[in-house]
């Protein structure tokens, strides 16, 4: 496991490398109901590594990682699920590399760290901001150097500020 949310009703979100949880298959994504039990009706499948998860404050769940396809679409390297886990088809960049790292601003806004060069074909190294509906933000470009394995919010509600911890590679 790389990564957990716990969502608003307290069931909790996993990703990871794992493609079977108590025995039934789950790749790479699954949910664990507040009693402590797989959640069997959330079957999304991510066809390779989920690094990292964020809930959003309307509940939707975004997922990174390594991966090229969830449930059968095409979504290259992060994307976003309804509460039920089922894709959503309106939230589609590209990135050229793994996402290791999300989080989600207060304003909606989602940062993601990675390994990579390009999100939307557009330059962005290691970190880059879109916006709720998946538009990248061309006003960010902080593009560090080396490869960003975590986001962490330090939201102050005063300075909204974002600490960016860089591991060189």
């Amino acid at each position: 496991v790389f990564g957990l949310a716990l969502q608003a009703d307290s069931a909790v979100v996993a990703v990871g490398a794992f493609t079977f949880v108590e025995g039934a298959p789950h790749g790479h994504v699954c949910r664990v109901k507040f009693d402590g039990t797989l959640d069997t009706t959330f079957n999304t499948t991510a066809f390779s590594d989920v690094y990292a998860v964020a809930i959003q404050d309307d509940g939707k769940i975004v997922i990174g990682g390594a991966f090229t396809d969830v449930s059968g679409n095409g979504r290259s390297r992060i994307a976003r699920l309804l509460t039920n886990g089922v894709v959503d088809s309106g939230f589609f960049p590209t990135v050229d590399g793994f996402v290791y790292a999300l989080a989600v601003e207060p304003d909606g806004d989602i940062l993601l760290g990675g390994d990579f060069a390009n999100v939307d074909s557009t330059p962005r190294a290691n970190v880059a901001r879109v916006s709720i509906f998946g538009v990248l933000d061309g006003s960010f470009t902080p593009n560090p150097d080396a490869q960003v394995q975590k986001l962490e919010d330090m939201n102050d509600r005063v300075n909204r500020t974002l600490a960016v911890y860089l591991a060189n590679t």
